[in-house]
């Protein structure tokens, strides 16, 4: 095989360039494995495992990177610090599988619409890309489409219902919010009035709380002395009972 043509029949170099690069003896170096491993693989015996397409696939990768970049790996662009020097393509390519796989773990939303694909797919195309829906249907499926929709529709009558009532109310805008600033010196005007109403207030409560306490002190003053009074009652009617008894008593014996 050639040097400036590759196993696949692609030149990589000019007809003119006959000049012996490293590259070059890269390449031949490869062609030479690849000869000696193709010679190998058909000395192989008949019961040798199969490979797999995955497998086929990364030798074909690692294959044409050889041949690109060299046996040696990618080579550090002229710009780029040798501590960036990349990696091959194919542990790349891994990488970026695997810190997909990671966010993908780490992100419920996304596992959550994964999941269920199937059913978003029909909405993920343009419309342009859903086919017609035809232009008239059977009873039968009218029937069927309006039984499936009818709780969405239902929802979203409510839902407009609600937003009218919203509406309505003047919930959905700023209503009389901006004249609140108009009203700003009127609040302070009524705030320091309802200070010294307050002060007032507070006077007048002390004041009859002065009044209810003096009100209360005479009433158990006056309590106390219907009390004394009630047992100097008591005492003169046992005395004047006692007394009745003696002039009865007197009256009996004549001594009257």
């Amino acid at each position: 095989m050639p040097e400036s043509m590759s196993p696949m029949g692609y030149e990589l170099f000019g007809e003119g360039d006959h000049t012996q690069h490293p590259a070059d003896e890269t390449l031949q170096d490869v062609d030479e494995t690849a000869a000696q491993r193709a010679a190998m693989g058909l000395d192989m015996a008949p019961d040798a495992p199969e490979m797999t397409p995955e497998v086929s696939l990364e030798i074909r990768l690692r294959w044409l990177e050889a041949l690109v970049l060299g046996a040696g790996g990618r080579r550090v662009p002229p710009g780029r610090p040798a501590k960036q020097l990349t990696h091959p393509l194919v542990r790349e390519a891994e990488e970026v599988q695997d810190r997909l796989a990671a966010i993908c773990k780490d992100n419920l939303p996304l596992k959550r619409f994964m999941s269920c694909f199937d059913l978003y797919a029909p909405l993920l195309p343009p419309p342009e890309d859903q086919p017609a829906p035809p232009d008239s249907l059977t009873p039968e499926e009218a029937a069927i489409y309006l039984a499936e929709a009818e709780p969405d529709v239902r929802a979203a009558d409510r839902d407009m219902a609600d937003i009218k009532e919203l509406e309505r109310k003047g919930v959905l805008n700023a209503g009389r919010l901006p004249e609140h600033a108009a009203l700003k010196p009127r609040l302070r005007d009524l705030m320091k009035q309802h200070s010294k109403n307050r002060q007032k207030f507070a006077n007048i409560e002390k004041r009859l709380m002065g009044i209810l306490q003096s009100y209360a002190s005479s009433i158990d003053s006056l309590s106390e002395k219907f009390v004394e009074l009630n047992e100097i009652v008591a005492d003169a009617e046992i005395e004047v009972a006692r007394l009745e008894r003696e002039k009865a008593e007197r009256e009996k014996r004549g001594l009257a």
